[in-house]
C-alpha cells in the first residue's frame, strides 16, 4: 500500500506539475505545501490513509483528506500559525512612542548643543551645518529599542558645483574632490597639497568642535568615543535608563552637481516607481562622507570620500508603493504593503545571528546589506500587489531567497553604482558569506527558531 499511496502522489504530482505558471502561482500564495511531504509511511501532514479508507469505508472528512491529495497539495498548518508569529515578530520590533521620544529627547539636545556651536563660528566651514534626517530612525524601520542613531551633519558651500569629482577605480564609491574654480575662503584650510578636499582635516576640526562642548552645563552625561579611523562617524555615548544610547554623527558634504557616470545603470526603478520619479531623483543632491578607501586589500589616503544616497534611499523607502495609496495615510490595512516589515526582520535575523553565531565572521555583514537587498528585490517585484501583508510569510520567504542567492554568489550590487560589489572580497570574504548562507538557509527551513528563543 505503501508503493501505491508513493505513486499515487507521483502521478498528482506530475499533473500538477503540468499546470500553468499562474495557476501555481495562485496556490502558492495561499501557503500550501507540495505533495512532498508525504513521509515514509504514506503520512501527509497527520492524514493517514489506511487500507480500509481506500476500500470504500471512508467518511465524509476522510474523504475530503483523499481529495487534497487529487490537488496536489495539502494545507500545511504550520505554516498558518507560522504566518502569525512572524506578525507577532514583527510587532514586537515596533518602538514604543515614549522610548522614541524619551531617546529623541536627548539625541536632539545633544546635536542641537553641536550644531549651535558650529553657528558661533563664524565664516567657518560649520557656520551652516544642520541635521539631516535620514537613516533606518527617520525611515521608520528601526527595529528593537531606540538606542543606536546615525545622524549625518550636512555643510555645504555655495560653490558646491564647482567641485570637481575624480573616481578612483570605477568599481568602488570612492572619489577625490577638488575646485576647479576660485576656491571658497571657507574651504582653503581643507585643502591638500594636491588641492584635494582633506576629508580628515575636515573630521579633526569637527571633533574639536564636539570637545569643546562636552563637559559643559548639561552635557556631563555625555563621552566623546576614540576614533576610529576605519570609520567615517564621531560616535558619542549618552547616558541613559534603562540603556545607554550610542549616536554615530557623521560628516556629509552636499553635492549639488551631475550624478556621476557611475550612476548611469543604477536606481532601476522604472517600472517600480515610474520614470518621472526616477528623473526627479536624478535631478537631486547627494553626498560625499569621509571615508579612508580600502581598495584591493589596502587601505588608502585619508582625503579620500565616499559618495552617499541616503536622502534618495530615505525619498525611497518612505515612499515605496507603485501606486500613492500603498501603506499612506489613506490606505486600508487590507491595501497595506509589508516591505518595511520584512526589512526589518531580516535586520533583526542579521542582529540575532550577530550576538549567537560567530561574531569575527558576522561583523563583516550590517543592516545596509540587508537595505540594498529589498531595493533590488522591490525592482524584481514591482507591484503592491506583490506584497500584501496578509502573506508576509510568502513575501518573507522569497526576500530571504533573495539574499541568499546574493550571498551564494558572492554578488550584491550596490544599488546606486552597480559596478560596486557590497560582497566583494575587498569587503566581505567569501568564507563569512558562506557561513551567513549556511546559517539563514537553516534558519528559513526551520521557520527561522532564532526568533522564538
Amino acid at each position: 500500500m505503501d508503493g501505491e499511496m508513493q505513486e499515487l502522489a507521483a502521478a498528482v504530482w506530475a499533473r500538477e506539475v503540468a499546470k500553468s505558471s499562474e495557476e501555481r502561482q495562485e496556490v502558492s500564495h495561499v501557503n500550501y505545501k507540495t505533495i512532498d511531504d508525504i513521509g515514509e509511511k504514506g503520512q501527509c501532514q497527520g492524514a493517514v490513509v489506511s487500507k480500509k479508507k481506500l476500500c470504500g469505508k471512508t467518511s465524509k472528512e476522510e474523504k475530503t483528506k483523499i481529495a487534497s491529495l487529487d490537488n496536489g497539495y495539502v494545507r500545511r498548518r504550520t505554516n498558518t500559525r507560522t504566518r502569525r508569529r512572524l506578525k507577532h515578530v514583527v510587532d514586537e520590533l515596533r518602538l514604543r512612542k515614549t522610548d522614541i521620544s524619551n531617546a529623541a529627547e536627548k539625541v536632539n539636545k545633544v546635536v542641537d548643543a553641536i550644531l549651535q556651536s558650529g553657528k558661533q563660528s563664524k565664516g567657518s566651514l560649520f557656520e551652516k551645518i544642520k541635521k539631516i534626517s535620514s537613516g533606518s530612525y527617520y525611515e521608520r524601520v528601526k527595529i528593537l529599542k531606540p538606542n543606536e542613531f546615525d545622524i549625518m551633519l550636512e555643510i555645504s558651500q555655495t560653490s558646491s558645483k564647482s567641485i570637481v569629482m575624480t573616481n578612483l577605480d570605477k568599481n568602488d564609491p570612492y572619489y577625490t574632490l577638488s575646485f576647479k574654480e576660485r576656491k571658497p575662503s571657507a574651504m582653503c584650510k581643507y585643502l591638500n597639497l594636491e588641492g584635494n578636499i582633506s576629508a580628515s582635516e575636515i573630521v579633526k576640526e569637527f571633533r574639536h568642535l564636539i570637545e569643546q562642548i562636552i563637559g559643559k552645563p548639561g552635557m556631563d552625561d555625555v563621552y566623546l568615543h576614540a576614533k576610529n579611523s576605519r570609520s567615517p562617524a564621531e560616535t558619542l555615548t549618552i547616558k541613559n535608563e534603562p540603556q545607554d544610547i550610542s549616536v554615530d554623527l557623521v560628516i556629509a558634504l552636499k553635492i549639488v552637481n551631475e550624478w556621476p557616470e557611475e550612476t548611469n545603470s543604477g536606481m532601476n526603478i522604472d517600472d517600480w516607481l515610474g520614470m518621472k520619479v526616477k528623473q526627479e531623483y536624478k535631478k537631486s543632491h547627494f553626498y560625499m562622507v569621509p571615508k579612508q578607501a580600502v581598495t584591493r586589500n589596502k587601505t588608502m589616503n585619508a582625503d579620500i570620500w565616499r559618495i552617499s544616497f541616503s536622502n534618495i534611499e530615505k525619498k525611497i523607502i518612505t515612499n515605496h508603493g507603485s501606486e500613492k495609496n500603498c501603506c499612506g495615510k489613506r490606505a486600508s490595512k487590507k491595501n497595506s504593503c509589508c516591505r518595511k516589515q520584512c526589512l526589518k526582520l531580516l535586520k533583526y535575523l542579521l542582529e540575532l545571528l550577530n550576538i549567537n553565531g560567530e561574531q569575527r565572521k558576522m561583523k563583516q555583514f550590517c543592516s545596509y546589506h540587508a537595505k540594498t537587498a529589498l531595493l533590488h528585490f522591490c525592482v524584481k517585484h514591482p507591484k503592491d500587489e506583490d506584497w500584501k501583508f496578509k502573506d508576509l510569510e510568502f513575501h518573507f520567504d522569497k526576500y530571504v531567497d533573495f539574499f541568499l542567492d546574493c550571498l551564494r554568489r558572492y554578488m550584491l550590487c550596490n544599488f546606486f553604482i552597480p559596478a560596486h560589489n557590497l560582497f566583494s572580497e575587498e569587503f566581505v570574504d567569501k568564507s563569512s558569506c558562506d557561513y551567513l548562507y549556511e546559517e539563514i538557509r537553516y534558519q528559513k527551513t526551520n521557520n527561522y527558531p532564532i526568533f522564538y528563543e
